[in-house]
């Protein structure tokens, strides 16, 4: 069978599907903090977990709303539409992971975040390098748009991602979570002037 690729009404049908797993990712990240708040015999807080279920936050509430320049994608086909729905379910992953409905048998929170690290930033590498691609899905020319900053952050975050894989030093993963949460939020409001 030969379909002709879809035209850029099927925005509207891909942006409904990246928003019912976005929707899934932040319910998510939302109950793991409810239970933290809940449940605080399961452990002490771990700062450095919280900070990055934060980051994640800010990271699929940012990734949905820059998918509004899918709208940019003339033509569809279904290679970038299964693309984009499942580089959309690595933030549901990375969601389940941070913000699991069951850390047992990990004691605490940091236990489990260190037993888990491993996934953690394996998905937050893939996500970064999933970005690119989607990047280029919408055109060389919107890739150039974001300019030589996007592309220096972006190769950076993968090579600490790497470190945090194998790294288990309390001081370079307190270090990478602010400076990542304080990069995203730069970005962010000069990205869209707020």
């Amino acid at each position: 069978m030969d379909h002709p690729p879809l035209t850029a009404e099927a925005y509207f049908h891909v942006r409904a599907g990246i928003s019912l797993i976005f929707g899934l990712s932040v319910a998510q990240l939302l109950r793991g903090v409810v239970r933290i708040v809940q449940h605080p015999e399961r452990g002490p807080v771990y700062p450095v977990h919280l900070a990055w279920i934060a980051s994640t936050f800010l990271l699929v509430v940012h990734f949905w709303w820059w998918q509004v320049n899918i709208a940019r994608i003339e033509r569809w086909t279904f290679a970038p539409y299964l693309f984009l729905i499942s580089y959309s379910s690595l933030y549901y992953f990375l969601s389940v992971l941070l913000s699991p409905d069951n850390a047992a048998p990990h004691t605490d929170y940091r236990a489990y975040f260190h037993a888990e690290r491993k996934w953690i930033f394996g998905l937050l590498a893939t996500i970064s390098a999933a970005d690119v691609v989607d990047s280029l899905i919408k055109g060389h020319s919107y890739l150039d748009t974001l300019g030589l900053e996007y592309q220096v952050a972006t190769l950076v975050h993968l090579v600490c991602c790497v470190i945090a894989i194998y790294s288990a030093n309390e001081r370079f993963h307190r270090v990478f979570v602010a400076v990542n949460l304080l990069y995203q939020m730069s970005w962010m409001f000069r990205m869209y002037e707020y």
